[in-house]
């Protein structure tokens, strides 16, 4: 441990138990000292210490609690999309189209398995023009590949 910085000691349990990041080890560092340190140098430090940062940081992601809030979003987002796919697929049986808009369908379908010059499943069409009105909704399009 020759190469190591002294100060870097201080926070060496914390490192090997993942309680603190890099971020925060300059952050409490700069309170105290006159001149800052940089974000590299508290790196190099950890590094020296034998810890790899991209693990320093993997681990620190993983033992951090998340905030309840956020937690509970996220956990609505889940609900809330699985119960759209839920919903999706109960549509999907009980859509009734009218044999216009299936034979519009059909054509398009054909006309761009011909220039792709292979068959699509119906779904899978399905979900490629949900994608492109995704985008267009968006104001994206999608261009010639030159």
């Amino acid at each position: 441990m020759g190469d190591v910085p002294k100060w870097i000691l201080k926070y060496k349990e914390k490192i090997e138990r993942g309680e603190i990041t890099a971020e925060e080890i300059l952050e409490e560092e700069n309170k105290i000292r006159e001149k800052p340190l940089k974000l590299a140098t508290v790196l190099r430090a950890i590094n020296a210490l034998g810890y790899s940062v991209s693990d320093f940081r993997a681990e620190k992601k993983r033992a951090k609690p998340k905030k309840e809030g956020k937690a509970k979003r996220e956990e609505k987002r889940v609900e809330v999309k699985w119960k759209e796919e839920k919903e999706e697929k109960e549509e999907r049986a009980a859509i009734e189209v009218s044999k216009d808009t299936e034979r519009r369908f059909t054509e398009i379908k054909k006309s761009w398995e011909r220039g792709l010059g292979k068959p699509l499943t119906s779904d899978r069409f399905l979900n490629i023009l949900l994608v492109l009105a995704k985008l267009a909704e968006q104001g994206k399009t999608l261009v010639k590949k030159s």
